[in-house]
């Protein structure tokens, strides 16, 4: 009986170490790290063809704080290319303190998308659309 409780306590502790250190270093992996949601995209229509519009989301993680901001893209046919807007850049940027507990990421002051999870290097919040809320997932750019 011993024996098995003693095996029973060493496998928590493992299994306790491997939690820990996995939480350990997410936290410290954040920093440096930057994600970015497409939250919504926009079609307009021309005499001559047609735009489509792309707003993202983005997080930059810094060691205490996380910066938000966001930027447009601007996709028009018949011509081709991209146009990005960073003016969005300047005007939508601001700078919260972050922290993590578990999986859980909380953003203080910024609860627009809610509280994220982290899972292999994907931040899911999630957002209203149509009365509903919906998974929405920020991509880290590497």
């Amino acid at each position: 009986m011993n024996n098995l409780r003693r095996s029973l306590q060493r496998s928590i502790l493992a299994l306790a170490l491997v939690f820990w250190s996995t939480i350990a270093l997410a936290q410290s992996d954040l920093p440096g790290k930057m994600y970015i949601a497409e939250i919504s995209a926009a079609c307009s229509e021309m005499t001559n063809g047609g735009c489509m519009t792309y707003t993202d989301c983005i997080l930059s993680f810094e060691k205490d704080s996380v910066i938000v901001s966001y930027r447009s893209r601007e996709y028009c046919y018949p011509e081709s290319g991209q146009e990005e807007d960073q003016s969005h850049w300047a005007r939508f940027r601001k700078t919260y303190a972050w922290s993590m507990k578990g999986n859980e990421i909380r953003v203080k002051g910024f609860e627009t998308y809610g509280t994220f999870a982290y899972f292999d290097h994907v931040l899911t919040g999630k957002k209203e659309m149509n009365n509903t809320w919906i998974p929405l997932e920020f991509i880290e750019q590497r």
